[in-house]
Formats: structure tokens, C-alpha cells, sequence
């Protein structure tokens, strides 16, 4: 290899690659690649976020265990212990990626593939965890104020969506072979906000939602319909987007997906070069 990458060359490779990866019976089989690695991203352990203020509040929530009350303010939403599921659920699109030089990009489909595949855990991208809805209230008779809080546990389902890649690759400068080296700049999911699909059953959200929240308080019934129609504000389920591709932006995961692609590029470069 040349100590400028040839474009024609690391064209013919990616391409090569991008081909594997959707053959189930390759081993450069886009699952198993990422199944391989010394970290799992499926499931993936995210921890704790904070939602911030929702953008509506109803004097019910006060009136639920107290006398009546009024609320003071925004009701604010946490999700703690929350776990991701269907990350490896995915494979390239039919379009080849974007060579231009040493960049290349690449989109990707999130949930194409069935269960029972290899590798494959969830048929959807499943975000499950706890759920703390808090509202500050004023009491209607004597005006003390108080903090109502409904707990329990949320899934969200991701029907349908699509991975983008920025990365370079270059010859590996402490390589005495010069062999190739993938610098992941970017990835991110793409998640329109509406699907044809129609699987969405959680109350508060219209059956066409592809962000789909659904939520099982432990305070009693009386809150599972108000906590319902909270999670299903746009302002969460874009929230949970932006948490995600924080996740997936994180220099840890860069690097891993990195040393992943930088290994198999070279690894088939090696298999082409004896055949």
C-alpha cells in the first residue's frame, strides 16, 4: 500500500467490505463484527438522564394522593438505569458509501433485519428503564407546597431508523507496512418522527408514532395515563434521540468502533492479497 492511500484501491475495499457485512454467512457479517468486540453495545448500559422540564402540566397530578392543589411550575422527568437494546440490529444500506479521497461515508438500516438472525437481540431498538415523573404543588386550602412524584418503569420502541458514519482512513503512521487505519469522526442515528408501520399501542401517541413510549406506574393506575401522555411529548422522544447519538459520540465508542473497522479492513485486504 502506498503511503498515500490509493482512492481506486481503498474504493474497491470498502466496497468490498460494505457487501460482506450484509452476507450472514461472512464473516465480515455487520452484526458479528460488532458482537465481537471486547465491549457490549447490545445491550448497552446507558445509566441515568435527565429529561428536564416537560412542556405541559395538569393540576390533577396535585390533586392524585393530597388535597387539592394547584401546580407550581413545569413537571420535570427522570430516567434512571436505562438500558438499549437492538443496536446490532443493523446492516448497510443498498447504496455503496461515499469515497471521496480518505473520507467515506455511510448510512445504514436500523431494524431491517429479523429476529432470529445471528447476533441479533431485539427486532426494534428497545429503550427500557425507570421513570420518575415530579411535579411541585401548592395546596389549594392552607398553600404549603409539596413535590408529587409518579414512579414507575418505561419501554420506548424505535421502528424504523437509519445510522450515518463519518470516517477517514489513512495509512497508519506507526505501521512499519503502512497498514490502514479507520478514524471514526461521527455517528449518529437518524429517526424520522412518524412511521407506516402503525405499531405504536401506548395511549397518548398516535398508532403511526415511530417513537413509540409506553409507561407502567407503580403509584397506582391514576397515573399511568398522565405519565403515558408525558413520555409521548415530542420534546422526550427527541430527547432519548439526542441521548442515544451522545452515546454513540462518545470518544469510547469512537475509538472501539474504530479498532473494530481498522482491523477487518486490514483483515480483508490480507484475505484479497493471498486469493
Amino acid at each position: 500500500m502506498k503511503k498515500q492511500t490509493d482512492g481506486d484501491i481503498l474504493k474497491f475495499l470498502v466496497d468490498y467490505l460494505w457487501k460482506e457485512m450484509s452476507d450472514q454467512s461472512s464473516n465480515f457479517f455487520l452484526p458479528k463484527l460488532l458482537s465481537s468486540q471486547d465491549i457490549s453495545y447490545d445491550p448497552y448500559i446507558a445509566g441515568d438522564w435527565d429529561m428536564g422540564a416537560l412542556p405541559d402540566s395538569t393540576n390533577t397530578v396535585c390533586t392524585i394522593n393530597f388535597e387539592p392543589g394547584t401546580c407550581i411550575g413545569l413537571p420535570t422527568l427522570q430516567l434512571s438505569d436505562v438500558e438499549i437494546k437492538g443496536l446490532y440490529n443493523l446492516q448497510p444500506t443498498q447504496g455503496m458509501p461515499e469515497v471521496n479521497d480518505t473520507n467515506v461515508k455511510a448510512t445504514l438500516n436500523f431494524c431491517t433485519l429479523p429476529m432470529g438472525t445471528p447476533y441479533v437481540t431485539s427486532q426494534y431498538i428497545t429503550v427500557t428503564g425507570n421513570y420518575l415523573y415530579s411535579q411541585l404543588c401548592k395546596a389549594d386550602n392552607d398553600e404549603h407546597q409539596y413535590i408529587t412524584d409518579g414512579r414507575g418503569t418505561f419501554t420506548t420502541y424505535i421502528f424504523e431508523a437509519q445510522g450515518y458514519g463519518d470516517m477517514d482512513i489513512v495509512p497508519d503512521p506507526n505501521d512499519p507496512d503502512n497498514k490502514l487505519m479507520v478514524i471514526m469522526n461521527e455517528m449518529k442515528m437518524i429517526v424520522n418522527s412518524t412511521t407506516s408501520l402503525n405499531l405504536c399501542n401506548a395511549p397518548g401517541a398516535p398508532k403511526n408514532s415511530n417513537i413509540c413510549i409506553s409507561i407502567q406506574m407503580d403509584s397506582g393506575t391514576s397515573y399511568n395515563f398522565l405519565a403515558n401522555k408525558a413520555a409521548n411529548y415530542k420534546t422526550v422522544s427527541d430527547t432519548i434521540i439526542s441521548k442515544i447519538n451522545e452515546k454513540l459520540q462518545d470518544p469510547k465508542a469512537l475509538k472501539d468502533i474504530s479498532a473494530m473497522l481498522t482491523k477487518q479492513i486490514n483483515n480483508l485486504a490480507e484475505n484479497l492479497k493471498e486469493n
